[in-house]
């Protein structure tokens, strides 16, 4: 892998890299994996700051990074990455692409809102759209993931 296969996006130093039109499919499916990782990763820092009763309003910029991964969310689904790299994407995101489509953007959507109500810094106005932004990355993932160990 070259360093100009790639391109940087996300939000500061927790930036997700995303891969260049000339990636392989391969190299598509091992980013999208990791970049899956990285936001379950800030919704398990969430969770832990939600039950600790921390404060929220530092979460603003994670949220807004959920938000913008569920808008890249469908370009990293390209026709030729349904096999390889151990995917666990199901069939059905290439054949019922439009609701899968409308998940990613109900994902971003509740993460916009999550992202608002963490600037606000209402600790128990985070936690419910919290787990109303969990609720739909969950949703996906039950109609377009198989289930891993």
């Amino acid at each position: 892998m070259r360093t100009r296969d790639w391109v940087i996006g996300g939000v500061g130093a927790a930036a997700i890299i995303f891969p260049a039109a000339a990636a392989t499919p391969d190299e598509i499916i091992a980013q999208r994996q990791a970049g899956y990782k990285h936001i379950g990763d800030l919704f398990k820092a969430m969770k832990q700051a939600i039950d600790a009763g921390s404060d929220v309003q530092k979460f603003a910029p994670e949220a807004t990074e959920i938000a913008d991964w569920g808008r890249k969310i469908p370009t990293l689904f390209p026709p030729g990455t349904e096999t390889g790299h151990k995917t666990h994407a199901r069939p059905e995101i290439w054949t019922n692409r439009a609701e899968f489509d409308r998940d990613a953007a109900t994902l971003s959507a509740r993460a916009d809102t999550l992202t608002q109500v963490a600037a606000g810094g209402d600790k128990a106005a985070f936690a419910a759209q919290w787990k109303a932004t969990a609720q739909a990355c969950g949703a996906c993932h039950h109609s377009f993931r198989y289930k891993i160990d």
